[in-house]
Parts: structure tokens; sequence; C-alpha cells
């Protein structure tokens, strides 16, 4: 069961049996963070910046 309140009058009113929510599971991966004082940026993937594939 889910409560809704309308935030927004223009938007149309819901009724019994519209479909309005979604369900998502998944799974969490642990992750750990190094922190450092610099960054290297002689890395494999080159100078291209962040996120880059190498590909122009």
């Amino acid at each position: 069961m889910a409560i809704f309140y309308h935030v927004i009058p223009t938007l149309p009113r819901y009724k019994k049996g519209d479909r309005v929510g979604q369900i998502k599971l998944g799974i969490s991966i642990p992750l750990q963070f190094e922190f450092v004082d610099e960054i290297n940026e002689n890395t494999e993937r080159g100078e291209g910046g962040f996120g880059h594939t190498g590909v122009q």
C-alpha cells in the first residue's frame, strides 16, 4: 500500500488501480575508498581525462 499526496494540483488525480510505482531489487557491493594526498596522472588510461576510454 502507498499513500500519495498531490503537491501539484494541475496533475490528474490518481484512481484506484492506477500503476504509479516501481521497485528495483539489486545487490550492493561493498566499496573501500583510499584517500591520497595527490593524484598520479600517468596511468594506463592516459591523459584523456575523467571517464576517457581512448576512443576519439
